[in-house]
């Protein structure tokens, strides 16, 4: 029997086969040129990350990119977004480990901690009307979340100490969502609108994560501008970590709780 996220998958998968099918068929038959546009994204968020051992908290500032290609007769289309974030968080949580123990917690100020991500998303642009579209996607995406600890937590064995400078997460996920247009030129208007789900399936850990977003968008004479509320949550399961010494030598490991990240913010985009 199904799961939840493979039936997602299988069916989103489906439109997009259909879509990108009928596209090379129509390069093959009509050589022009599809529907090109792309994003610069300036936001600003509020950034949580939860465990039983430990917090870490506050605002966070974020640019990106990225480029959408739309087959004009075809309805294909493709998104690759790169995103960066960054900023000066609170800590609570352990500082000092012993053989893979905490022995020691506190709290710091001005944690520097750092996001990249960046995700390939092709889908299909299914018309509901002359003024409204539905576009479902499956993609790959790649997150790194890097917090320096700046050799203000330690790990000691039994026959020394090390400082650890950064803790770092990497993941790989498998985006799958639903995208609804409502187009403001077809209506004769400036504005239009957009909304998106999107369920995120982690393929290199355990856990997955969920992201929702609504974008208002202004059309101007040679630009658009828009203004895009969103939230991304992660839920990952326990993390097996490992404590190497200046040689690159495991020294110690341990398994972090399950923990949780929410972002919440706001996007200003200026289109192209």
């Amino acid at each position: 029997m199904l799961h939840k996220h493979e039936l997602i998958a299988a069916i989103t998968a489906c439109f997009i086969f259909i879509g990108i099918q009928s596209s090379f068929a129509g390069l093959m038959e009509n050589k022009s040129e599809g529907k090109h546009s792309a994003d610069i994204k300036y936001e600003r968020l509020y950034f949580n990350f939860d465990s039983s051992v430990t917090k870490i908290d506050g605002w966070m500032y974020g640019i990106g990119i990225s480029y959408r290609y739309r087959h004009p007769s075809k309805n294909f289309v493709v998104k690759p977004e790169l995103s960066l974030g960054w900023g000066n968080l609170d800590y609570d949580g352990p500082l000092a480990y012993s053989n893979s123990r905490v022995t020691s917690t506190g709290t710091l100020e001005g944690v520097d901690t750092s996001l990249v991500e960046f995700r390939v998303l092709p889908g299909y642009d299914a018309q509901l009307s002359e003024t409204s579209s539905l576009i479902p996607y499956i993609g790959l995406g790649i997150r790194y979340l890097d917090i320096d600890m700046d050799g203000r937590m330690t790990y000691t064995t039994d026959s020394k100490t090390i400082q650890i400078g950064h803790k770092w997460y990497l993941d790989v996920y498998l985006p799958i969502g639903l995208t609804f247009d409502l187009n403001g030129k077809q209506l004769k208007s400036k504005w239009s609108f957009k909304a998106t789900v999107e369920d995120d399936i982690l393929l290199s850990n355990r856990g997955n994560g969920l992201r929702g977003s609504m974008e208002f968008q202004r059309r101007f004479k040679h630009f658009n501008v828009a203004v895009e509320p969103f939230i991304r949550y992660w839920s990952f399961g326990k993390t097996h970590r490992t404590f190497r010494d200046a040689n690159d030598k495991i020294v110690g490991e341990l398994y972090e709780p399950a923990k949780h990240i929410t972002e919440t913010g706001v996007a200003l985009k200026v289109r192209f």
